[in-house]
C-alpha cells in the first residue's frame, strides 16, 4: 500500500509539472500561433485524455517498481549503472525514440489503427492534443519505459533522458506555432514536421513517425519534409473514419 501511495504521489507531482510547462507552452501559442483555433471546443476531450494517460503512468510506475527487483536483471543493471553519462544519455535516447518509432507504424498497421485514430481525431492541434490515445495506444508506447526503466534500475540519468524526451514529444510536437531550431532543424522532430503527420490526407499521416530524431524516418523511408506543404493543410480524420468518442478510445 505504501508503495502505491508513493508511485501516486509521483505521479501527481510530475502531472503538475506538465500542466505548469503546458500553460507556459500556451503563451507561445497565443503569442505565436500559426493557426487559428479561437473556435475549438474540444478542451474536455483533451482532458480525457491526459486522465487516460495519468492512469497509465501510475500502472508502469508500478509494473517499473516490481520488475526491477527480478534478480535476474541484478548484472544487467549493475552494468548499465556503471557507464558513464556520455554513454548513457544517448543510448537511452536513441533505444526509446527507436522503439517508439516502431511502436507508431505499428499502430498505423490495419490490426492496430482503429487503437491509434483517436490520437489522429482532432482537427486543431495544440499542447495538449498529444494526450489523446486509447488504452491500447497508450500501452504499446508506454511499454518501452517499463522495459528501460527496470533493466537500468531506475538510473536517474536514463530517467531523466527518456522522460525530457517523452515530455518533449507529448508536447512540443503537437504545439500550435512553428520551431526553428538551428543547426538541429534537420535531425529534431519540430511542431511543423510533426503537424504533417496529422494531415487528413492518408499517404500524409502514414509518414513521419519519428518522435524525437528524424532520421528514423529518413532511415527507413517515411518522411515528407516541411518545406514540401503548402502553408495550410487539413488535420484530422476522414469522414469514414470518424466513430463515436468511446469507440475510438477503447478501440
Amino acid at each position: 500500500m505504501q508503495e502505491i501511495k508513493e508511485v501516486l504521489r509521483g505521479q501527481l507531482i510530475q502531472l503538475a509539472s506538465v500542466m505548469a510547462f503546458g500553460l507556459f507552452l500556451g503563451l507561445f501559442e497565443w503569442r505565436f500561433a500559426v493557426r487559428d483555433n479561437k473556435k475549438y471546443r474540444e478542451h474536455w476531450i483533451d482532458a480525457l485524455g491526459i486522465f487516460c494517460v495519468f492512469l497509465g503512468a501510475c500502472s508502469f510506475a508500478l509494473s517499473v517498481a516490481a520488475l526491477r527487483k527480478l534478480p535476474v536483471l541484478h548484472s544487467l543493471q549493475t552494468t548499465i549503472n556503471e557507464l558513464p553519462w556520455y554513454v548513457l544519455v544517448p543510448a537511452a535516447s536513441l533505444a526509446a525514440d527507436f522503439i517508439n518509432y516502431l511502436a507508431h507504424r505499428l499502430l498505423h498497421s490495419k490490426h492496430f489503427w482503429n487503437f491509434h485514430r483517436w490520437h489522429h481525431s482532432p482537427e486543431q492541434l495544440f499542447w495538449f492534443s498529444g494526450f489523446r490515445g486509447s488504452f491500447v495506444h497508450i500501452f504499446l508506447l508506454g511499454f518501452k519505459n517499463i522495459l528501460i526503466l527496470s533493466i537500468s534500475n531506475l538510473n536517474p540519468i536514463v530517467l531523466a533522458t527518456i522522460g525530457v524526451q517523452g515530455l518533449y514529444a507529448q508536447m512540443a510536437g503537437h504545439v500550435n506555432f512553428d520551431l526553428h531550431i538551428p543547426i538541429l532543424d534537420r535531425i529534431l522532430v519540430t511542431p511543423q514536421y510533426h503537424r504533417i503527420h496529422h494531415a487528413f490526407e492518408r499517404k500524409l499521416h502514414d509518414s513521419n513517425y519519428s518522435f524525437v530524431w528524424t532520421f528514423w524516418d529518413k532511415i527507413f523511408g517515411t518522411q515528407t519534409l516541411p518545406e514540401s506543404m503548402p502553408d495550410f493543410f487539413p488535420l484530422g480524420l476522414t469522414p469514414s473514419e470518424k466513430v463515436g468518442l468511446w469507440r475510438m478510445l477503447l478501440g
